[in-house]
């Protein structure tokens, strides 16, 4: 009956030291998500600003985006290509009477 009664409180033993390891590990991975947001609130504003490509209409950070002046407006791409794409509509447009 000893040998029982060690069994069961052993068992009872690791239920329990494995429920700690799983609360402590779910609250440091809390806290670390929590500090993730408060750095990506405190980032310079206009960091995380979007920007769509004129040509192909998708969306990208405008500190990875290539710019172009024209018009008095800045246009935003995604690629060189699309920037060409777009220089080569504002000719054909400017060249025609």
């Amino acid at each position: 009956m000893t040998g029982f009664l060690w069994r069961v409180f052993l068992v009872a033993l690791i239920i329990w030291l494995l429920y700690r390891l799983i609360v402590t590990w779910l609250r440091n991975r809390s806290k670390s998500a929590a500090g993730a947001e408060e750095a990506k609130s405190s980032a310079p504003e206009g960091l995380h600003e979007m920007v769509q490509d004129n040509i192909c209409k998708v969306y990208l950070p405008r500190n990875q985006a290539l710019m172009l002046k024209h018009g008095g407006r800045e246009h935003f791409f995604c690629s060189v290509e699309c920037k060409n794409k777009f220089l080569e509509m504002v000719r054909g447009k400017e060249e025609r009477p």
